[in-house]
């Protein structure tokens, strides 16, 4: 058996990755089998997996979606199990479209196999790189400025959000007939900000410079003050929930928190939620303004 474990916050390259691994296998007599975690727990019996091609196929290709993920614990012993005996001629492909849990037994002997392919979530250089190499191939023209306000406009770091967005905007010139993008055209861009206010309390503990950036894109985006501070109060309710009341969240929810726990622990959540409160005054009762204040709050995280 071969195995491929892929996955990382950069679905986009992932997929990608998912794409060339697929295609380096589909060739005359070989067929491919997609599964879903959830399918998956519904085999009566997972070591018959492999045999779940037809016969006729000479290589059986099984790409399984989002299992590592899932948290549950009994289909994931029951699948190392498969993985660890199993014999048949059978190329599988797990991909994760989020972070891989690293403390998995299933991502241990993948990557003891040096068959782990994760890809991190872009910097801001690659992101204005991807941004300018699209223009390019596409052939389309746009000035010094246009572009600056384009990268602005564009606040995720995610290149599949921003790759939908661009080709908005292409679609849109190509209606038009023309080539060079105009402020207007910008409008187009959608702006709903809930994705990047969420991230906002994890950077503001795993890296500062980051978390300054894009606050600084959230108030360019004039995003309202008491929705970010009620997103980081989700946050600080999930950590007091992490630590207190772990079954109240989800697998995925726990798995992001045990990137920060290092970081926060019991005493600093106290005092954090403590300092939440103390911001929500200040502001109401001195002339601190609401970006400084919130700069002040991610540099206590």
């Amino acid at each position: 058996m071969k195995i491929y474990l892929l996955g990382g916050e950069n679905t986009y390259k992932s997929e990608i990755e998912l794409h060339n691994t697929i295609n380096t296998y589909t060739q005359d007599g070989v067929g491919l089998k997609n599964y879903y975690a959830d399918e998956l727990a519904k085999l009566t019996d997972i070591t018959g997996l492999a045999g779940e091609m037809s016969f006729d196929y000479i290589t059986s290709i099984i790409v399984i979606r989002n299992l590592i993920s899932t948290g549950d614990l009994k289909l994931l012993t029951e699948f190392y199990e498969f993985i660890t005996t199993e014999t048949a001629d059978v190329v599988l492909v797990l991909y994760e479209n989020k972070a891989i849990d690293h403390r998995s037994k299933i991502y241990k002997y993948c990557f003891k196999l040096n068959s782990v392919k994760e890809f991190a979530e872009s910097t801001l250089s690659e992101k204005k790189d991807f941004i300018e190499n699209y223009l390019k191939k596409n052939h389309l023209i746009a000035a010094v400025d246009i572009i600056q306000e384009l990268e602005t406009k564009l606040v995720s770091f995610n290149l599949n959000i921003i790759s939908n967005e661009l080709e908005k905007i292409r679609e849109l010139l190509r209606y038009d007939k023309r080539k060079a993008l105009t402020t207007i055209d910008l409008e187009i861009i959608n702006q709903d900000l809930s994705e990047e206010i969420w991230k906002l309390f994890e950077l503001g503990v795993m890296d500062k410079p980051k978390a300054f950036l894009l606050l600084e894109n959230l108030f360019i985006h004039e995003t309202n003050f008491n929705l970010i501070v009620g997103y980081l109060g989700q946050q600080l309710r999930n950590l007091f929930y992490y630590y207190y009341y772990p079954t109240k969240l989800n697998y995925y929810a726990n798995s992001r928190l045990d990137k920060i726990k290092s970081k926060i622990n019991k005493t600093k959540l106290n005092l954090l939620v403590a300092k939440l409160f103390d911001l929500d005054l200040a502001l109401k009762t001195t002339a601190l303004s609401p970006k400084t204040a919130l700069v002040l709050y991610l540099t206590l995280l």
